[in-house]
C-alpha cells in the first residue's frame, strides 16, 4: 500500500514536532465516527503519489494535529493550562521580594497591602576595644560557656607569654564560627587607635519570650584573675533581638523572621522599612502564555510555510489550503491585534512580544483562547478536516466521481482519503 512506504518514509522529518499525545479509546472511535461521516459526501479522486505530495500529507496531518493540541491546551480550564498560573507584582521590589512557592495557583491569597513598621532583629553582644598588641590575660587556661535556647557548648583557650589581645580574641572568634551554635562573630578593628574588640551576633532573628538568644559565661580561669568573657566583657549585650511588625491589609501582625508566607503558597521577604502600604497583586503569567503563543505561532506558521512548498509557490500544490488558513483567525483579527498578534499579506503570524506581554498580564489571551472559547474551538475543527483529510488539499489531483447530494449515501471511510490511515501513525 502506498500508506506504508509514507510512514517509513515521512513520520521521522523534522518540519512538525510529532503529535504524541496519548488519545483513550473514545477519542480514536471519535475519529474513526468523523471520517465516516464525512466519507458520505466526499468526492472519490486519484492521486499521483509524488514524494511531494506524500510529504505535503504527512506534514499536514502532523501540523494540523499539533495546532489542534496547543489550542485544547489554552482552552482546559484545569490546573495545567497556561491561564491558571499568576505572577506576582508589587508596589516596592526594595521593600519586599515576594515570591510563589506552589504549583496550584488556586490557593494564592487576594490582592493585598502590606506596610513594614519595623524588621526582625538578631542579638548582638559587642566586647570592650582593647588594644590590640598588649595582653589583658594572664598566662594560663581559660574555660568559657555559650548558653542558648537549646545547647550548652564549652570552649577551651590558653593564654602563653606571646599571647596578645589580638591573637586571643581571634581564636575565640575562630573557636565561635566553628562551632555548631546558630552564631557567628567577628574581630572590629579600629586602625586609627589600633584597638580592636569582638562582635558576636546571632544567625537567627527574634525573641519568641523576649529573652536574649544567647549568653556567655565564664567557667574557669586562673585563681585570683577575672575570666575571658569578663575580661573582654562579651557578655555585653549591645543589641537585644527583635520581632518584625508590619501591617496586612492594616491589621497588624508579627514574625521572628523578616519572611513570611501567606496560604501556604505566596512566600514574603520583607527588606526594608515603609511609610505607606506597599500593593501586592496578581495578574495572568505572561512568561507561560507567551510561550504557548510562540507555540501556536511556530505550529501556525509552519502551517502556512508548508501551503507554499519549497518553491514559495502556494499555486503548484495547496492554495485552498492557504485560503482556509488565513480564514482561520479572520473572525478575531481586531482582538488578536490588541494582543500584538497580526498577520501579513502572505498569512504568516507575527507576535509583538511587549504588547503581548501587557495583555497576557490583563487577561485578554484568556478572553481570546481561554474556555468557553469560540475562536479556538472554530480553528480546532478547521484543523480537524486538515488532519482527518489532507489530501482535500492537494491541488494536483483527479476527480473520479463526486456524490449526488440529493441521495442518502453509504459511508466509505477509507476513500475520504487515501491517506486517513495516517492519523494512527503515532500509536502504531
Amino acid at each position: 500500500m502506498i500508506y506504508n512506504y509514507l510512514i517509513s518514509d515521512y513520520v521521522n522529518q523534522e518540519h512538525f514536532k510529532n503529535y504524541s499525545t496519548v488519545r483513550k479509546k473514545s477519542d480514536l472511535k471519535k475519529i474513526y465516527s468523523d471520517i465516516v461521516k464525512i466519507s458520505k459526501d466526499s468526492p472519490s479522486y486519484i492521486v499521483n503519489p509524488t514524494e511531494e505530495t506524500q510529504a505535503f500529507a504527512i506534514q499536514l496531518k502532523e501540523g494540523s494535529m499539533s495546532l489542534q493540541e496547543t489550542l485544547e491546551q489554552l482552552q482546559n480550564g484545569g490546573l495545567s493550562s497556561a491561564f491558571s498560573y499568576k505572577e506576582v507584582l508589587n508596589d516596592n521590589t526594595k521593600a519586599i521580594s515576594t515570591v510563589i512557592d506552589t504549583d496550584d495557583h488556586s490557593k494564592l491569597p487576594e490582592d493585598f497591602s502590606i506596610q513594614i513598621d519595623s524588621l526582625a532583629t538578631g542579638q548582638v553582644n559587642s566586647g570592650v576595644f582593647v588594644n590590640a598588641d598588649a595582653n589583658r590575660m594572664n598566662i594560663g587556661e581559660y574555660v568559657f560557656r555559650l548558653d542558648t535556647e537549646d545547647e550548652s557548648y564549652d570552649f577551651n583557650i590558653s593564654v602563653t607569654k606571646s599571647s596578645t589581645n589580638e591573637s586571643t580574641l581571634r581564636a575565640i572568634s575562630s573557636m565561635l564560627n566553628k562551632s555548631p551554635a546558630d552564631i557567628f562573630s567577628k574581630v572590629e578593628f579600629d586602625k586609627k587607635h589600633e584597638k580592636l574588640k569582638l562582635n558576636i551576633s546571632s544567625s537567627q532573628t527574634g525573641s519568641p519570650d523576649g529573652n536574649p538568644l544567647f549568653q556567655l559565661s565564664d567557667v574557669s580561669h586562673s585563681k585570683g584573675h577575672r575570666g575571658i568573657v569578663a575580661t573582654y566583657q562579651l557578655d555585653q549585650i549591645e543589641q537585644m533581638p527583635a520581632n518584625s511588625s508590619f501591617r496586612i491589609n492594616g491589621e497588624e501582625k508579627s514574625t521572628l523572621a523578616n519572611e513570611f508566607t501567606l496560604n501556604n503558597s505566596l512566600h514574603v521577604t520583607m527588606k526594608k522599612t515603609t511609610f505607606n502600604p506597599i500593593n501586592v497583586h496578581f495578574v495572568s503569567d505572561s512568561k507561560r502564555i507567551l510561550s504557548e503563543m510562540d507555540v501556536l505561532q511556530d505550529t501556525y506558521n509552519g502551517l502556512v510555510q508548508l501551503s507554499y512548498g519549497q518553491n514559495n509557490d502556494p499555486s503548484k500544490l495547496a492554495t485552498h489550503m492557504l485560503h482556509d488558513l488565513k480564514d482561520l483567525f479572520s473572525t478575531a483579527k481586531d482582538e488578536l491585534a490588541q494582543c500584538g498578534i497580526s498577520f501579513d499579506d502572505k498569512g504568516f503570524m507575527h507576535v509583538d512580544k511587549e504588547q503581548a506581554r501587557i495583555s497576557a498580564q490583563a487577561g485578554k489571551f484568556q478572553d481570546i483562547f481561554g474556555e468557553n472559547s469560540n475562536l479556538s474551538s472554530r480553528v480546532i475543527n478547521q484543523s480537524k478536516m486538515f488532519s482527518m483529510d489532507p489530501m482535500k488539499y492537494i491541488e494536483d489531483k483527479i476527480m473520479v466521481s463526486y456524490p449526488n447530494p440529493t441521495k442518502e449515501h453509504v459511508a466509505n471511510p477509507y476513500m475520504t482519503s487515501i491517506y486517513s490511515g495516517m492519523l494512527f501513525n503515532s500509536y502504531c
